[in-house]
């Protein structure tokens, strides 16, 4: 099977677009909070299931809310899965109680929901946080950004079928 290697770029692409499912819940009070009030909701990301699916590493997940006029996304200061406005993992980290239109969660390695993402896993960060700024309808969204693990797209020490030869002993 011919491969272009300049195709890998858009397979990758293509994979978290088609293979990879994620479910913003519906805010704690219902799909309704009040001018000023806190809901909290869940976000999960699903990858694939064999033989389809990819392991997934450096998973961060991006949130938006928009208009952010009439409601704002809540940081915390969890160390387990730090919040940023930016995907710069060496920006800084979003302040407690922060308002923002724009999150990116970097979870740690070995933490659950993890920074990486088994074929067939789901992860879930749950009480994340929304704010009501003023009266109108708004919408949460949320993707991943994640590298495929090379390491088990590209495994390592594989073996060759066997040469032989056959020999008689007289």
């Amino acid at each position: 099977m011919p491969i272009d290697l300049s195709d890998i770029p858009t397979a990758v692409a293509d994979y978290l677009d088609n293979h990879v499912t994620t479910v913003v819940s519906e805010v704690s009070s219902g799909d309704t909070i009040e001018d000023g009030e806190t809901g909290t909701f869940s976000v999960s990301v699903t990858n694939a299931d064999a033989p389809d699916g990819v392991r997934l590493v450096n998973v961060r997940y991006h949130l938006t809310i928009s208009p952010a006029t009439v409601a704002k996304l809540e940081a915390d200061t969890s160390v387990l899965a730090p919040k940023r406005a930016t995907i710069n993992p060496n920006d800084p980290t979003l302040a407690f109680g922060e308002l923002t239109d724009v999150m990116f969660i970097f979870p740690l390695a070995g933490v659950a929901p993890q920074a990486e993402l088994d074929v067939g896993e789901t992860a879930t960060f749950d009480g994340l946080k929304v704010q009501g700024i003023k009266a109108g309808s708004a919408t949460i969204k949320c993707h991943i950004h994640a590298d495929i693990d090379q390491n088990s797209l590209f495994p390592r020490s594989e073996n060759s079928p066997n040469g032989q030869v056959q020999l008689s002993v007289t």
